[in-house]
């Protein structure tokens, strides 16, 4: 092992290498959301809704796509994580 974070990456998460940051779904208590973490493995940023454990990760310009916990896509902030908008089929 080379190196260890603190917090719990979903097993079957996506990761993504964009930017300098490492993003990868994360579990907490209460549910799953998109983290941020650096190349030292600490915690950036977290998203501010729950996510969809099972969802790809998509990138495009200064967003992300990505299915927030009912399924429906969202689109986020790239710089903090944020919700920008929802979009429903």
């Amino acid at each position: 092992m080379v190196k260890k974070g603190d917090d719990n990456v979903f097993w079957r998460s996506f990761i993504e290498d964009r930017d300098g940051f490492i993003y990868v779904i994360i579990t907490k208590t209460d549910g799953y959301y998109l983290g941020r973490f650096t190349y030292d493995l600490q915690l950036e940023k977290i998203s501010t809704i729950k996510m969809d454990r099972d969802s790809f990760i998509s990138f495009f310009e200064d967003t992300i796509y990505i299915n927030q916990e009912d399924k429906n896509i969202v689109v986020l902030n790239k710089k903090d994580l944020s919700l920008l908008e929802e979009i429903k089929p």
